[in-house]
């Protein structure tokens, strides 16, 4: 009986190694047949996609989100929300214009002067130090003046004291470039008279 008994414990787990390998032998590589494209790699009969798609076989690109994506801002720009802001003294989509450069040309000046009447002549703006100035040369037919300061379409010629022979002046004042011109107001004081010339002038 204990003889039988061993034999019968034999017999079955003979029986039970051979359906083993049996099944072993039957079941095959869920990952096989499934093809996961763009980098994507089949994990237990599912396509983990890449960075970038999605979809059952990785076939579908993901939308980018990031409105920043595809934008470059230039000299020191930040995007956000898609658009760039600028650092001061830069303009234009992305950044790659210096505010002051439209300002920057030999002009065409019509001044009207409190004390002189009309009168016309031509000044030449030139790039400053500065990012943010402009030197202007013959100011009222008469000036060099430095460090007018720019911002966007505005330019502000910060009061300042200029001699011209043993006469000082005080000058100052401010433009809006608009349309491809200059509307200009200013006035100038002559500190040994304290008569002031109070002016209008268009650049063009």
């Amino acid at each position: 009986m204990k003889n039988l008994s061993i034999a019968s414990i034999a017999f079955l787990f003979l029986i039970a190694v051979s359906i083993q390998l049996f099944y072993s032998s039957c079941k095959k590589d869920i990952c096989e047949n499934l093809k996961c494209w763009n980098g994507g790699t089949c994990l237990n009969g599912v396509c983990e996609c890449a960075t970038g798609w999605s979809g059952e076989t990785c076939l579908t690109p993901v939308a980018n989100t990031d409105p920043c994506s595809n934008i470059i801002c230039q000299n020191g720009g930040t995007c956000v929300d898609g658009t760039c802001n600028c650092a001061s003294g830069y303009e234009g989509v992305n950044c790659e214009i210096e505010t002051r450069a439209k300002f920057i040309r030999t002009w065409n000046v019509s001044q009207n002067s409190s004390l002189f009447g009309t009168s016309g002549y031509s000044l030449t703006v030139l790039n400053d130090t500065s990012i943010n100035s402009v030197l202007i040369e013959n100011f009222w037919n008469e000036f060099t003046v430095t460090n007018a300061t720019v911002n966007g379409n505005n330019i502000t010629i910060p009061f300042q004291f200029q001699t011209v022979s043993s006469t000082i002046y005080y000058i100052g004042g401010t433009g809006t470039f608009n349309n491809n011109q200059i509307l200009w107001n200013y006035s100038i004081t002559n500190t040994n008279t304290s008569v002031i010339d109070n002016c209008t002038a268009t650049w063009q």
